[in-house]
This record gives structure tokens, C-alpha cells and sequence, in this order.
């Protein structure tokens, strides 16, 4: 993914040329010296910047931020607009100077450099089939519905407005209000979690509308700006003029959109040689560079619609491309980072834009007169799209997916109007101002005026439609799930249960986890809290017919089994078939006495004095670090450790300066290699959380911190010693050769004393601490089991998306609590080493709740 980082800046910078190209342009800026064209760098990223500030408060805080990000990036623009203006004349600082650059960005590129890269992805992540099927649906909301619009927000702005307009402005100014933008509503889409087939109504709506609208902005702009009586600016269209250009921009516009679709799906099926990563990067590369040179041909060269050819680019590839997308992960991550980069700057450079226009600084003014105007606006433009959407609605509720009248209401309220109207505003403006000399021309008022109303209409719709059509959408009930997907949803959450306790029985199996509290694995994960004895038998019966006899290891139930019977105490509880499990002619034994078996310490030094200089010894070495490493990864990828905490780092770094030990014929010594990193960390994390962060975050103390670190300590050396007897597993399936088996033994045993240190390390610790924290440790796995069983049922199709995401936010938000609560250690008792009295008793004999309060439930080892 780090190699596509540079499209992003690509993308970034195409918009930088054209700040700097504008500003070359008109002398009156401020940007005379030539060292200070660098500045206009800054701008961008420090949105960027600020977006990440607000996409983490948005996150974490939605009840109290209800705003959608795009809209709070529009006003975080729209008041550095403000201050840009109020600042004065002159401009001394490094972000001011910037602000002025990408205010005067030229329209023309801001257009080309933004929309092909939201759009084309937006277009490629449609449901082709939905698409299909809506397609008549979708043309006629496009098309009539949208030049019906254009007409009569026109008429409004000739009627109702007092600043004496044109009859071509006021009707140029409804083609840019008449459309939904597409690139807020499927931001808007996206965070209020609408189902799938009300997106395709109104995304698949937006993207092609934004095109027709376009169309009829660039036939009544060409009217308007004849007024001018300027040379080669603007052209008389009569009725049948216009008609055929429409014709010409739409339809030219999605022949060629077509026609760039496949000669990109003849690239992706060129580019097909999946084992080779450079090949998967260049198919990604190709979609961006198509992508772009298909709006800039369509639009610039053959003077069609853009948009319209950049939608039907996406969606050609997505029908006939996608089996030969090599990596779909890659694509989607990479077109995911461009969508938030260019939303982000876009709609902070719109609200930049309209800031300068409301601050009143003349000769822009915006009085309390426009505001109420923009007001009625607002009402008007929501009358009209209502009233429209419903003209159509006998239609379009008996053609393609048919529309519900709560779906037709939605429709109509999620009408947004974005940075595209705005875009086009300002190019109408910008063109204006560059053909006008006198600063107080009453073209240039005119087209300013439009300007601010415009962006007005953004920021209305972006915050009351856009932070109201979660509550809106639930409202209309179209969220609702119906009884069978409700009994669907109920079938997989007890799927995830069943998952998990299959896999704690597993987790009991093994040594690390023979001694753990389930009262506190019932505390931290809800999940296991409401299964009973006879959900616990079949569970255990099942695991133990799905592994070898020879493999079998019976799990160590002793504390489950003690906190499930206080629940039971009303019945005759028969726990003979745990007898049959943990009958005494098991041949393998709890403990962590068992890690690490077969290391032979006389044998390994013969070892060592034999083999350790031999060259082959060292590359088996190095052989073994590297599974080890692909053993970490995919412990990440299974959720059982997280790339970004600090074990994985250090467990990482101790492979690396194992490696380098290893290139000069050292034996392994990853575990203490792994420590390496923790000093100078421990102090800066103990000095930032306790004489920092202390006062901010409650409870966090030298004891609090103190039991996190003993926290990670065990989860180090478990993760440790897991991943070593995994890498023993396959190093010896896979080189098993006997000419080679001295060089490999010692490998080997190098790697089983490194368990046993690691062993040796946790039995060093509190018998007491130790099984709470592994108690939380088996907490976390099993949370994290968790969440990729979420993962994998989203991947599926099997659980719809914004359901997933709800629940790996629960899972986050429990597994950042796990050692959270007092109780853990406070609750710590001195260890018994007693046995549960049915391992006293016959097979098949059970405890009667009057036994049971005569005998002990604890365990014997």
C-alpha cells in the first residue's frame, strides 16, 4: 500500500500547479518572490491535518458531534475563508498566503483534478446489477427530473430574487442547484448506514444527474456569458442547438466512458500475473490513470460530459473487470485513501471559497437581506425537490426497483448539494472576473452574489439535511430489518458464540492457559457469559472428535465447571464424561512445565560444538527467523495480535537483531533480543502516563501502569512461545531431509530453549498475577476471534456492513477494557491445588445439589 502513497501526492500536486499557474496570472497577488510559490504545499495538508483531528473527535464523540465529517471540513473551510478575508491586505504569514493561493485556484483544473477521482470509484463500487435494473429509474430522476428543476429554481431566482438577474443566470444557477452532488450524498450515505437498495436509488441517481446538470450549466453559462459582449466568450444556442448539444454531451459523454472501460479492462487482463506484487500495484495504477484521462478527453478534448464518461468508465470495468482485478483488497484500500484525501481538501477549499464571500468585505458583501433570501431558498429548492421527486413517483414506483413512498421521502430529504455546485460557481465567477475590469461591474456582483448563494445552499443541506438523515432514515423505518433477517441475525450471533467457545475449550487445551479465572473471561466477554453445563458437554465432545486420539489433550474445565454449577445449584449436575476426559491414563499433562519439552541441554551443546559454524546451520538459521515472522503475521491477521501494539513490535524487533546475530553464525537469541527495545520505552511510557497524562486520564497511576506493563510482559512471552512451537511445526515438516538433520536439530533446540526461557520468565512471576493475567490475556484472544469471525461473515455477504461495523466497534471498545476493572486483582485468592470431588467419584456418577455443597469444586492437579 505504501507504494501507491505518491498517486495521493500526485493528485495533490496537479491542484498545486494550478494554484500557482492562477496565481502567475493576476499579478495583484501576493505572490511577487519567487521563493514563496512553495507555500501553496501548505494549505492542503494542513487540512489534511485538520481532517484527521476531526474524523478522531467525529468518531469518538458522535452522539455530541452529529454532523457527517464532509460538512465540519466545510465549515472548518468556510471560517478560514472568514479569517483570510477580516485578516486584511496584507498577508505576512505562511498559512494566510497559502489560503490566498487555493482561493484563486482556477475552477477548470479544481474540477479535473477532484471529480475523476471521486466519481470513478464511486461508479465502480455500484451493484452492476442493481444498476442495471434501476437504469430507466435513475434516467428519468437524471434527466427531466433534473432540467424540471433546473427551470424552476431558475424561476425562483428570476421572480422571487431582487438583485435583477438574467433570465440565463437565474436558469444557470438552477442547473447548479438542481442536482444532488454525488460526492456528499455518498459520504452522507456511507455514515448514516442506509441499506443497499435505497443507495442504489439515490447514489446511482446522484452520479448521473450531477452529469445532466452539468450539461445544462455549460448551455444556459454559454447564454449568460454572450451577455458579456466580450469576443469568443459565450455562444447564442438556439432551442435546437441546445437540444443537440445535450444530446452530444450526454450521450458522447458515456460513449466514451464505455470506451475507456474497456481499454481498461484490456490493460487489468494483461496486467493478470497475481504472484508478482509490481503487477497488482501498476492494475491500480492503470484505474487512477484511466480514469483521469477519460474525464480529461471527454471534457476537455471532445467537449462532452466528464462525469458522465467517468461513470460509465466505472462501471464498464466493474461489469467486465473485476475477476481480473488481482488484489480487489489493494484497489479498494488505495481508491478508499484518494476518496478521503480529495473529500477532504475538496470540501474544505469550498468552504475556503464561500468564507470570502460572506465576510463582507467589499466589494463582497453578503447582508442580513441575502441571508434570509438563502433561507427562502433553502425552503423552496427542498419544496421543489420534494414536489418533483413525487411528480415522478407513479413512475418510478412501478419501473425498476420501484420506490416506496418512505423511500421516495428520503430521496428527496437526502438531497445534498456539495463542492460541484460550488465548483461550478466558482469557474462561472472565476471567468467573469477574468473578462470584467471595473472591480464594481454589475456581471461581476452578479455572478459573486450567485456564488455566495450557492455555497449557502451547501452549507444548509450538508448540516440539517446531513446531520438529521440518520434520525430521518430511522424515522421512515427504513432501517428496520424484517422478522426473518432478525432470526438470520440471531443465527449468527449464536454461530459467534459457538465459534468462541470452541475455541476458549481449544485455548484450555494448551499448557499457557491450564490456570485461568473464567469469572473474569465472563467479565470481559459477554459472549461466553450465558452458555450452560449441557452447551459446555457437547462443545467439548465435539472438539475432542475432530483432533487424533494421539493429539488429544483433554482442556482444563476446573474453573469453568466451578462457576457454571453455582448456576445449577437447583439440579443433579453429571460431569462423567470430564471423568472419561481427564482419566488418569491421559498421556499429556497441564502445566507450564511442559514448555519446552525436549530440550537436552548436554545434547544441545554437542550440538552447538558440532554444527554451529557449519554455513548450513546458518542459513537454517535465518530460514527458521523467517517463518517465525510469517508465524507473527499470521497471528495479526487471525486477530490474536495486533500489528500496532507494542508486543508485535518488539517480538519484531527482537527477529531483527536476532537476524543480525544469526548472519555471524550466532545461535537464536530472539527472546532476549525482544527485550532490547523495552527500557527506553518503559521510562518514556512511565513518565508520559504518570506525570503527564495523570491528571487527564482517571486512574492512571505508577500501579495502573505497572499492571499494563505486566499485562504486555505475558502476552509477550505466551505470543512468544506460541509462535516458536508453531515454527517448529512447519520448519520440520518442510526440511526434513537426513543429510541435513544435524544443522536442523540444532536449529531446533536453539528455538526450544528460547521457549524455556520464556517459560522459566512467566514462572517467575505471582502464581496469583499470573492467572489473572492470563485470564486477560485468554480475554483478548478471544475477543479478537471475535472479531474476525465478524470480518469474515461481512466478507461473505452474510452480514451486511454497517451491522459489521457496529460490532467490531463493541469488540474494540470490550477488548480496550479488558484489565480495566479493580476486580481482577483485588478478587485474587491464594491457589488451591485440590480437584474437582467427581474426579473422586465413579464414571457416571453426578453431584446432587446436595453433594455439591458438601465438596470441594476446585481443582487437583
Amino acid at each position: 500500500m505504501r507504494h501507491l502513497h505518491w498517486f495521493s501526492l500526485l493528485l495533490v500536486s496537479m491542484a498545486f500547479a494550478s494554484v500557482i499557474g492562477e496565481s502567475e496570472e493576476n499579478p495583484s497577488e501576493e505572490l511577487e518572490e519567487e521563493h514563496e510559490a512553495h507555500y501553496a504545499i501548505l494549505y492542503p495538508w494542513f487540512v489534511q491535518a485538520l481532517g484527521i483531528f476531526v474524523f478522531y473527535l467525529s468518531t469518538r464523540l458522535a452522539k455530541l458531534i452529529p454532523f457527517p465529517y464532509t460538512a465540519i471540513m466545510f465549515l472548518l473551510g468556510t471560517l478560514m475563508g472568514i479569517g483570510y478575508e477580516v485578516s486584511g491586505d496584507v498577508k505576512e504569514d505562511q498559512l494566510s498566503i497559502s489560503i490566498g493561493m487555493w482561493e484563486n485556484i482556477n475552477s477548470e483544473v479544481l474540477l479535473l483534478t477532484f471529480l475523476p477521482g471521486l466519481i470513478f470509484y464511486d461508479a465502480f463500487s455500484l451493484n452492476v446489477h442493481l444498476f442495471q435494473k434501476s437504469c430507466v429509474q435513475t434516467l428519468i430522476m437524471a434527466f427531466p427530473m433534473v432540467l424540471m428543476g433546473t427551470m424552476l429554481i431558475g424561476l425562483v431566482a428570476y421572480y422571487i430574487f431582487p438583485y435583477g438577474w438574467s433570465l440565463n443566470l437565474a436558469i444557470t444557477f438552477g442547473a447548479i442547484l438542481s442536482a444532488t452532488d454525488p460526492v456528499a450524498v455518498n459520504a452522507l450515505l456511507s455514515e448514516v448506514g442506509a441499506p443497499e437498495r435505497l443507495k442504489m436509488h439515490i447514489s446511482g441517481e446522484s452520479l448521473l444527474n450531477d452529469g445532466s446538470a452539468i450539461v445544462f450549466f455549460g448551455i444556459f453559462s454559454d447564454l449568460f456569458l454572450k451577455e458579456l459582449g466580450v469576443d469568443g466568450l459565450g455562444d447564442e444556442v438556439t432551442f435546437t442547438e441546445g437540444v443537440i448539444k445535450f444530446v452530444t454531451m450526454a450521450f458522447g459523454g458515456a460513449g466514451i466512458g464505455i470506451a475507456f472501460g474497456l481499454g481498461l479492462v484490456s490493460l487489468l487482463f494483461i496486467l493478470n500475473k497475481k504472484l508478482l506484487p509490481d503487477e497488482n500495484i501498476v492494475q491500480v495504477a492503470s484505474t487512477v490513470t484511466v480514469a483521469y484521462l477519460c474525464y480529461y478527453v471527454a471534457d476537455s478534448v471532445l467537449h462532452t460530459s466528464g462525469v458522465l464518461a467517468v461513470v460509465f468508465c466505472g462501471v464498464t470495468t466493474k461489469a467486465l473487470g473485476t475477476s481480473l482485478i488481482n488484489d480487489m483488497e489493494l484497489m479498494n484500500n488505495f481508491w478508499e485513501l484518494v476518496e478521503h484525501l480529495l473529500n477532504t481538501l475538496l470540501f474544505a477549499i469550498g468552504g475556503t471559497v464561500w468564507g470570502t464571500i460572506i465576510s463582507n468585505v467589499h466589494p463582497r458583501e453578503f447582508t442580513g437581506t441575502d441571508w434570509g433570501y438563502l433561507i427562502l431558498l433553502y425552503i423552496l429548492a427542498t419544496v421543489i425537490r420534494f414536489g418533483l421527486v413525487f411528480l415522478f413517483y407513479p413512475l418510478i414506483a412501478r419501473i425498476g426497483l420501484k420506490s416506496s413512498v418512505n423511500e421516495a421521502v428520503f430521496i428527496s430529504y437526502g438531497g445534498l448539494r456539495g463542492a460541484v455546485g460550488i465548483a461550478l460557481a466558482v469557474y462561472l465567477d472565476n471567468i467573469v472576473h477574468r473578462n470584467t475590469d471595473d472591480e464594481l461591474s454589475e456581471f461581476r456582483m452578479e455572478t459573486t452574489k450567485l456564488f455566495g448563494m450557492t455555497g449557502g445552499i451547501a452549507f444548509l443541506t450538508l448540516f440539517i439535511n446531513g446531520s438529521t438523515a440518520g434520525a430521518v432514515l430511522n424515522y421512515l423505518g427504513l432501517t428496520k430489518q424484517s422478522e426473518a433477517y432478525e432470526m438470520i441475525s440471531e443465527a449468527h450471533y449464536d454461530t459467534l458464540k459457538m465459534k468462541l467457545l470452541d475455541g476458549f475449550i481449544h485455548y484450555l487445551s494448551y499448557p499457557l492457559f491450564d490456570n485461568i479465572d473464567f469469572g473474569i473471561v465472563q467479565r470481559y466477554v459477554p459472549y461466553m457469559a450465558d452458555f450452560d453445563l449441557e452447551t459446555l458437554e457437547k462443545a467439548v465432545l465435539k472438539n475432542k472428535r475432530g483432533i487424533p486420539p494421539e493429539d488429544y489433550q483433554a482442556p482444563n474445565l476446573d474453573s469453568v465447571l466451578q462457576q457454571l454449577m453455582k448456576s445449577e445449584n437447583d439440579k443433579d449436575v453429571d460431569l462423567s464424561w470430564y471423568y472419561n476426559l481427564r482419566e488418569p491414563n491421559n498421556k499429556k499433562m497441564h502445566g507450564l512445565s511442559l514448555i519446552g519439552e525436549g530440550f537436552n541441554e548436554e545434547g544441545f551443546e554437542a550440538l552447538q560444538a558440532e554444527h554451529n559454524e557449519k554455513p548450513e546451520t546458518k542459513e537454517y538459521r535465518l530460514v527458521f527467523l523467517e517463518v517465525l515472522r510469517a508465524t507473527y503475521a499470521r497471528y495479526v491477521e487471525l486477530g490474536y495480535l495486533n500489528r500496532h501494539g507494542f508486543v508485535f513490535y518488539s517480538l519484531e524487533q527482537g527477529l531483527d537483531f536476532a537476524a543480525d546475530a544469526a548472519n555471524e553464525g550466532k545461535p537464536l537469541r530472539d527472546w532476549e533480543a525482544s527485550h532490547i527495545v523495552n527500557q527506553p520505552i518503559e521510562n518514556f511510557t512511565t513518565y508520559l502516563f504518570t506525570r503527564v497524562f495523570s491528571p487527564f486520564k482517571k486512574g492512571m497511576n505508577a500501579t495502573k501502569l505497572s499492571e499494563q506493563r505486566f499485562l504486555l510482559d505475558l502476552n509477550r512471552a505466551v505470543t512468544f512461545i506460541r509462535c516458536h512451537e508453531k515454527a517448529r511445526d512447519i520448519f520440520q515438516q518442510e526440511f526434513g531431509k537426513e543429510g541435513m538433520k544435524g544443522c536442523m536439530d540444532c536449529v531446533l533446540q536453539e528455538s526450544l530453549r528460547e521457549t524455556r526461557i520464556a517459560a522459566d520468565k512467566l514462572r517467575s512471576y505471582d502464581d496469583n498475577k499470573v492467572k489473572v493475567v492470563m485470564s486477560q490475556i485468554c480475554c483478548i484472544l478471544l475477543l479478537s476471534r471475535a472479531s474476525k469471525q465478524v470480518e469474515s461473515l461481512s466478507k461473505k455477504g452474510l452480514l451486511k456492513e454497517q451491522e459489521a461495523t457496529e460490532k467490531l466497534e463493541e469488540i474494540d471498545g470490550l477488548i480496550l477494557h479488558v484489565g480495566q476493572s479493580s476486580e481482577d486483582f483485588e478478587s485474587e485468592k491464594p491457589l488451591r491445588q485440590h480437584s474437582l470431588s467427581i474426579l473422586d467419584h465413579g464414571e457416571g456418577q453426578q453431584l446432587s445439589k446436595h453433594s455439591k455443597s458438601d465438596r470441594s469444586l476446585d481443582v487437583e492437579r
